[in-house]
């Protein structure tokens, strides 16, 4: 069963986007994919999709009564999505991280995908789901917000873009990740880079 916090409620104005904030993608998981396959197969990513790997990831968001997925539409096209979740209950890699480097996650949101569709960017969309997210966390009483990008990953803007928004770098906290490119022949480990922004 679909189980919304807003459906459409929180729809800002953004010519024809609006936004929605849901606590399952239920129809929408197929669409979802497609954007998320999209954005990580650019550069620096260069993601190959891993279906099964991707249902596995999933599952964290599914077993979660607090994790969101806000979603940026345009009529029925997913246009954009910002994915969250707290680090107690995200994924294995994320919160073990936290656990070895013996920082508190207590009250903590993790930032997991913000995408925009290729034909959707530089038009706002991704300030307006960044401002849904930050909004939720605000309001549900989360004191700080945590997100990762890749490492060397300046030259494609996504450090300068997580520090206009307030984040700040902890040091010394880079991750591998492992995920396979297009076009290798066997997965790879990649560093992340983890950022706090207090609330």
């Amino acid at each position: 069963m679909i189980k919304y916090l807003y459906a459409c409620v929180a729809c800002l104005a953004l010519n024809a986007t609006s936004i929605e904030i849901l606590e399952e993608l239920g129809p929408n998981s197929t669409q979802f994919a497609n954007l998320c396959h999209e954005a990580f197969a650019q550069p620096p990513y260069s993601y190959e999709p891993d279906l099964e790997y991707e249902a596995e990831y999933l599952k964290f968001y599914e077993n979660s009564d607090n994790s969101i997925f806000i979603l940026a539409k345009e009529g029925e096209e997913i246009v954009g999505a910002i994915t969250g979740i707290p680090v107690a209950e995200s994924f294995d890699e994320c919160r073990e991280a936290f656990e070895q480097m013996g920082v508190d996650y207590t009250g903590m949101y993790y930032l997991g995908e913000l995408v925009i569709k290729t034909s959707h960017q530089e038009k706002g969309i991704g300030s307006k789901l960044y401002d849904a997210f930050e909004k939720f966390a605000r309001e549900k009483g989360y004191r700080s917000i945590t997100a990762c990008t890749l490492v060397n990953g300046e030259k494609y803007f996504m450090d300068r873009a997580i520090q206009k928004r307030g984040f700040k770098r902890i040091e010394n906290f880079v991750v591998p990740f492992e995920w396979k490119n297009i076009g290798a022949d066997e997965i790879t480990m990649h560093p992340m880079q983890f950022w706090v922004k207090e609330l």
